[in-house]
This record gives C-alpha cells, sequence and structure tokens, in this order.
C-alpha cells in the first residue's frame, strides 16, 4: 500500500515505453500487477488468479511473462538485487546512445544488504544519469520499526558523499511527486516518505500492513 502512490505518479507520468521498471521490492509484486493490468498489459483474468497456486503471477514477480516488455519481466524478491540490476541496464543504455530511463523501487530491505551499497557506488562512479532509484521510506521492516532494526539517519549523508543527486519528496502525494530530468552527470536517488498502512491506519498497524491484505471496504 505504501508505494502506490509512487508508482501512479511513475507510470502515469515520466515512464515511457522504452524505459525500463524494477521492482527491487518484490513483496509488492500484487501492486506491480494491478497497475500493469490498468495499462493492458495484463488481462483480468490473470490478475484475479494472480497469487494463487498454478499461475505463473506469483507473490514476487517471475521472469518470464506472456507479453514481454521493459516495465517488467525481471525477477524480484530477494533483497539487494535490483539497484545492481538497473545500473548495469542503464550502463548499456548509456554506451549505446540510448535516451530511455530505468527506474528502480526499492525497499528498507534492499538497504540493508551490501550489494546495493555496491551498486549505489558503482551508478555515481560511471555517472549513470539515467537511472532512477525510487526508495519507499515507510520505516517498517520485518516485524518493527527501522529505529529497532537497522536505522537509515546516515542514508542522506552517504549518497551525497558518492555523488547522488536527491530530493525527499510525501510518497502519497501523487499531484507533487515529481522526477528529475536526466542532465548533468549524477544517477537520481528519490525518498519517498510513505506509510505502511497508508488508508488503513484505524484498520491495520504498520507491522499488519506488511503481512496482511487490506481489509475490504463495503459501499
Amino acid at each position: 500500500m505504501s508505494s502506490l502512490d509512487i508508482l501512479t505518479a511513475l507510470f502515469w507520468g515520466p515512464l515511457k515505453q522504452d524505459d525500463h521498471f524494477i521492482l527491487s521490492k518484490g513483496h509488492a509484486a500484487s501492486l506491480l500487477y494491478l497497475i500493469l493490468n490498468q495499462k493492458g498489459l495484463m488481462t483480468d483474468a490473470e490478475l484475479a488468479g494472480s497469487c494463487r497456486d498454478g499461475s505463473i503471477f506469483g507473490a514476487h514477480p517471475p521472469s518470464t511473462v506472456p507479453t514481454p516488455h521493459p516495465w517488467w519481466g525481471f525477477a524480484s524478491g530477494s533483497l539487494g538485487c535490483g539497484v545492481g540490476l538497473g545500473s548495469g541496464v542503464a550502463l548499456a543504455k548509456k554506451i549505446r546512445g540510448e535516451q530511455s530511463q530505468v527506474y528502480v523501487l526499492i525497499s528498507e530491505g534492499d538497504l540493508n544488504e551490501g550489494s546495493t551499497w555496491e551498486a549505489l557506488h558503482f551508478a555515481a562512479q560511471n555517472q549513470l544519469s539515467n537511472l532512477h532509484v525510487l526508495f519507499d521510506h515507510n520505516k517498517t521492516q520485518a516485524l518493527g520499526s527501522i529505529s529497532n532494526i537497522y536505522s537509515l539517519h546516515h542514508l542522506e549523508v552517504s549518497l551525497d558523499s558518492m555523488g547522488w543527486d536527491m530530493s525527499r519528496q510525501n510518497g502519497h502525494d501523487v499531484q507533487s511527486i515529481h522526477f528529475s530530468k536526466a542532465s548533468g552527470p549524477k544517477p537520481h536517488f528519490y525518498i519517498f516518505d510513505t506509510r505502511k498502512n497508508f488508508g488503513f491506519e484505524d484498520r491495520l498497524t504498520p507491522v499488519e500492513a506488511h503481512y496482511k491484505n487490506p481489509p475490504v471496504v463495503k459501499p
């Protein structure tokens, strides 16, 4: 739920047909399926059957899909892989002289992984200005708050020292969410402040929202 407005702003905003999108926080696959359905890249039947036995559309995105597209087709769910994959795709585009962009959605769990930090260094060193990392900063991880698990108080200082372009935004204000132009040498990192239980604060705690389906709201 915390990523919904971020992806809405992206998919109905700057994301173009030849851009690449990578869902590094693969546990948000059901949200990606919903958006792809609205974009005509997933049928209603496929959406209804997703995350069920027998469906190729599992709780984490598959690598093989019926309709290959740059917006999906990257298997994910093992946190820490998305920024590295996105950096490789962005570097390939840069070498080929392509103007298309690469967008990667990550979570707190991704930033626990050394592979993510290695990729962040790599992207800055190679001046991958066509790479955009979208951080869904909902402050919740596993069974608690990141303040008790893995604090990210150093994040902005670390990114600045590496050479990333940064912005911090309200991740639930679709109208104000904006993405940087691919100008200058720096890759782009967006910190979106969100709430895991956004829209269901009176029904679910942030930790519950991490694991439970939202309750059905009857009209």
